[in-house]
């Protein structure tokens, strides 16, 4: 990576380590245009604490995430302890370099294309069409895009599960774009756990890797993410101590009831 980029990941790391390291965490963590029921820091260390006292989190309404992450953050806090907001920053920046790495790729492709099918473009459209240049412009403007947006700015300083939820979902674009279907199904899975909605990420990915139109590709993508998916929910089951699945209920069924009372 250019040293340059490398500038822009460490002021994008040090603005956010000034937020989360100074007062403004907790104004950032108390806003509801930040934090909410589903990604709230709050929620999450109140789940992390019950676990620690062997009390199943989603018997009430306060815990909306998932055992697995839960279970990682216990293991963070219990370890990492007064350095766990450097990990939200950490993952932070991690995603901005994954998006990058994907526009990379995907302007490579682009041009790739481009050059074999450029005898059948029309006449004066060079300027609808990717330059060599762009290879590390568009890059460049994805990285600062995201890394000095407000709102992924706020919503690492004010410690949200956000930031989980941005970094599975740039994993899953990059595998889309790369090809990379492993990669693409691990990261959907987690997030559909997570949000639900991800789920839809299925159709693009569907027409991706089925190039040859053919019933047998598709099952290729469409198995592996439901055997994914159940393997998901077996270890977040076996994650609760008293084997419950009640978190089904605290987390997607939340997620549903809410789009219910909102229509």
């Amino acid at each position: 990576m250019d040293k340059h980029i490398i500038k822009w990941l460490i002021l994008g790391a040090a603005i956010r380590l000034y937020l989360c390291t100074s007062e403004w965490v907790h104004i950032l963590g108390n806003r509801v245009e930040i934090a909410t029921p589903l990604n709230s820091f709050k929620r999450v260390n109140e789940g992390v604490y019950l676990l620690k006292q062997g009390v199943n989190p989603y018997d009430g309404d306060m815990v909306h995430e998932i055992p697995v992450v839960l279970w990682f953050l216990t293991f963070a806090a219990e370890y990492l302890k007064h350095w766990l907001p450097f990990l939200y920053v950490l993952i932070d920046i991690c995603t901005a370099c994954v998006l990058y790495k994907a526009s990379k790729v995907f302007v490579r492709r682009k041009l790739t294309v481009q050059c074999a099918e450029l005898v059948h473009y029309a006449k004066d459209t060079e300027e609808l069409q990717y330059h060599q240049s762009d290879e590390s412009t568009i890059p460049f403007l994805v990285l600062m895009a995201y890394l000095f947006n407000p709102l992924s700015i706020f919503n690492s300083a004010g410690l949200t599960s956000t930031v989980f939820s941005n970094l599975l979902l740039s994993l899953a674009l990059y595998g889309l774009i790369d090809h990379h279907l492993l990669m693409f199904l691990f990261a959907a899975v987690i997030e559909s756990h997570r949000n639900l909605y991800p789920v839809i990420l299925l159709a693009p990915a569907v027409l991706v890797f089925n190039k040859n139109g053919k019933l047998k590709t598709i099952l290729h993508v469409i198995v592996p993410f439901i055997v994914l998916s159940f393997a998901l929910f077996r270890l977040n089951y076996s994650l609760m101590g008293d084997e419950s699945w009640n978190f089904i209920d605290g987390t997607l069924g939340f997620i549903y009831l809410q789009a219910v009372m909102v229509e």
